[in-house]
């Protein structure tokens, strides 16, 4: 599993908004077998990333609040610290929880944390057992509790 890590990301400081956003694609090896279809992800109308085969771009754009839990207090984040090393896992973890209800997605949650884990330890994160444990113990109940409209969602899938 592998993540190109050319990708170039922006914080934003204003409140209520997201704290990291894309400045150009990231492209992710998902090292998922027996993919052949290209899938096209929409949030709003928007193209957000395509799936070729287990080969995921995201998008320019696509923007993250970071490593979850945190919650903002008074505009400060205060939770799991999301340091450089970590954004790219993060923003493609992000990216796989946001699809994968959808009937096309071709990953599930246990796939996704798979994944995030893999990618901290591709950058030799020192805290990529921790982050993948927390992750796989809490992230489930995190994406539970984040509203989403499952009607702003959709998947384009290319034979």
């Amino acid at each position: 599993m592998t993540a190109e890590l050319k990708s170039r990301f922006h914080s934003r400081t204003q409140p209520g908004k997201w704290r990291y956003v894309l400045e150009n694609d990231l492209v992710c090896h998902l090292g998922l077998h027996g993919l052949r279809h290209t899938h096209q992800f929409l949030h709003a109308g928007t193209s957000k990333g395509k799936l070729e085969g287990a080969l995921l771009t995201i998008f320019a754009g696509y923007a993250i609040d970071g490593c979850s839990p945190a919650i903002a207090i008074r505009g400060k984040r205060i939770g799991t610290p999301t340091p450089p090393a970590t954004k790219p896992a993060a923003f493609v973890h992000d990216f796989l929880y946001q699809f994968m209800d959808l009937p096309c997605c071709p990953w599930n949650r246990e796939q996704a944390d798979a994944i995030f884990y893999d990618l901290l330890r591709s950058r030799e994160f020192p805290f990529a057992l921790t982050y993948g444990i927390a992750v796989t113990l809490f992230g489930g109940i995190t994406r539970k509790l984040t509203p989403r409209d499952p009607r702003a969602i959709a998947c384009l899938t290319h034979l």
